[in-house]
């Protein structure tokens, strides 16, 4: 080979050496902008997850600490709406003209055990153990995964181990309770009065009471009328406080005087009403207590010939 041959022959080595190193470069670049791009991705990943475990757990705790049964909270915080009643306990409590009632926070608790299946809250309670679990992917070992990646392949796996980190713990599947919270709050005295007040003003014409100025009324049977109203607010105080009422409360004291309406229009008398008849039954399929009759009453003036006697007709017919 010719001298020139020779250094033609060099210079295209030393070009391909050259162009092999800026591609090996350039392959080196980019495996460190995946690394750095695993590593930031993954890092926030696992924070994202590690947060929300964290704040996942400390709603539970704090549902407990105001009463809560804990399987209920759990399935509250399984179905997403624990975030939601914790928040509107905390406005309650806020407002000075509201009593949040640890009695509503248990029977809405007692509701909920009751009402979700059983494998639902078995579901609900393994969340809860996944949350307090040991995280499968921490920052050592996401560290191990990108380093040990030193070609594209390995590289390829380890986005698509990062990429299947999830950003919290996974909560099954659950419908929402539809839990009502105007149980949480007791009605203070005058709220009371004034629904007491509501419903006396709904039944009393209907139960033949004549007003006589604001909230006071004359009735015909005093006494009735006051056990019927006195059940009819407990009957309104026990339907606000069900965690599952799916009804307007105007909807509540429109049963009550439709119930009594429907009861007199068929003849019950009051005093039937007051001991034998409890809101929430069904009206048109209650059995009016026979009325018993006046043992001083005269007997019957009707003359019925039927009725008499063959001796008392022949006197009769005699003229005796």
């Amino acid at each position: 080979m010719s001298f020139l041959g020779t250094i033609a022959v060099g210079a295209m080595a030393q070009a391909y050496n050259e162009d092999k190193a800026a591609k090996e470069a350039q392959v080196a670049e980019i495996q460190a902008m995946k690394r750095k791009w695993l590593f930031t991705t993954g890092m926030e990943k696992i924070s994202n997850r590690r947060e929300r475990r964290k704040e996942a757990q400390a709603r539970v705790s704090n549902a407990v600490r105001l009463g809560f049964d804990r399987r209920a909270a759990l399935v509250l915080e399984t179905s997403g709406e624990l975030d939601s009643v914790l928040t509107r306990i905390n406005k309650l409590k806020e407002d000075t003209e509201k009593d949040v009632s640890s009695t509503g926070i248990r029977k809405m608790s007692q509701a909920i055990i009751e009402n979700v299946p059983e494998d639902k809250i078995a579901q609900a309670t393994q969340y809860a153990l996944d949350l307090g679990a040991a995280e499968d992917m921490d920052a050592g070992k996401l560290i191990d995964i990108i380093f040990s990646a030193t070609d594209d392949a390995s590289l390829n796996k380890a986005i698509e181990t990062v990429g299947g980190i999830s950003s919290g713990v996974p909560s099954p599947e659950m419908s929402p309770t539809g839990v009502n919270l105007i149980g949480l709050t007791e009605l203070t005295p005058s709220k009371t009065k004034q629904v007491k007040s509501l419903i006396e003003s709904r039944i009393a014409g209907i139960m033949g009471a004549t007003a006589l100025g604001e909230d006071t009324y004359q009735w015909t049977d005093p006494t009735s009328a006051n056990i019927i109203i006195d059940k009819a607010l407990d009957y309104y105080m026990e339907q606000r406080a069900n965690p599952y009422l799916d009804v307007d409360l105007a909807d509540i004291t429109s049963q009550i005087s439709n119930d009594v309406r429907t009861l007199v229009q068929s003849g019950v008398q009051l005093k039937d009403i007051a001991d034998n008849f409890n809101f929430g039954m069904n009206p048109n399929e209650f059995e009016k207590t026979p009325t018993p009759k006046d043992p001083l009453s005269p007997p019957s003036a009707t003359f019925d010939e039927n009725s008499i006697s063959i001796i008392d007709k022949n006197n009769l017919a005699a003229g005796g």
